[in-house]
């Protein structure tokens, strides 16, 4: 599963859901993406545990709720993109 940090307030947040619904839809069989709105109180024990900084933020976790891995700083929505493809790429997605 991978959890979507972000905020309706960030532009390249939004800028992503296009991109995002596209990874879905094509990834469906095996991928379920949640989203966390980074300003919403119920996802505050998410946001601590897994130390989210900053949104957009995506995080891979496995069966037990644990991080395998996590994207960086979003310096751009290409920055944000290329660590998403970059995850899907190297398989990490494909070990849950």
């Amino acid at each position: 599963m991978v959890l979507e940090f972000y905020s309706r307030k960030c532009q390249l947040c939004n800028s992503l859901s296009k991109f995002v619904a596209e990874v879905q839809k094509r990834n469906a069989d095996w991928l379920n993406i949640a989203f966390a709105d980074a300003e919403d109180d119920r996802w505050l024990p998410e946001l601590q545990h897994y130390d989210i900084k900053y949104v957009p933020c995506f995080v891979v976790v496995d069966k037990e709720g644990r991080a395998l891995a996590k994207t960086g700083v979003p310096y751009s929505r290409l920055h944000v993109v290329a660590g998403v493809s970059y995850l899907l790429s190297k398989g990490i997605l494909f070990i849950l």
